[in-house]
């Protein structure tokens, strides 16, 4: 006669060790995702982004494209047909970010224009502000690339 107990089953030891494994891993992922709340962090990887499409239009359309904030609280791009001070600036409408709540432009007194061949016409840095006051400086090049410093 065979015998009926038969050890197919899992042990408690395995149990525990399941359960620690899925805890590690779900403490990394949610430890991971508090960065993705950080309007800071957020505010400069999108004017980043946006200082990268627009010099990207300028070199496409084979047109200058001015840069400017609109407020503390949105960028805003128009095309020209050069970089002089006296160029007439047609504004376009689906070409702007706002900063996320929480972030915002500390100086608005400044602008930058990329000419048809991607460069900038003057070297531009200005900050990005959290409300508890941390800083992130945005710089623009005369080559027309960007970066983010602490």
């Amino acid at each position: 006669m065979r015998s009926l107990s038969s050890d197919k089953g899992n042990s408690l030891i395995e149990f525990i060790v399941a359960l620690s494994l899925i805890a590690i891993v779900s403490g990394a992922v949610v430890s991971n995702m508090r960065i993705l709340d950080d309007p800071l962090t957020n505010a400069s990887f999108a004017v980043e982004h946006f200082l990268r499409l627009t010099r990207g239009q300028a070199m496409s359309r084979t047109i200058s494209v001015v840069v400017q904030p609109a407020s503390s609280l949105r960028l805003e791009a128009s095309y020209a047909d050069s970089c002089r001070e006296d160029a007439v600036l047609t504004p376009v409408s689906d070409l702007f970010v706002e900063m996320p709540r929480g972030a915002n432009l500390v100086d608005t007194e400044w602008s930058v224009c990329f000419t048809q061949r991607g460069f900038a016409d003057t070297p531009v840095s200005f900050d990005i502000q959290r409300e508890d006051g941390e800083l992130r400086t945005i710089e623009i090049a005369l080559g027309g690339g960007s970066r983010t410093t602490r």
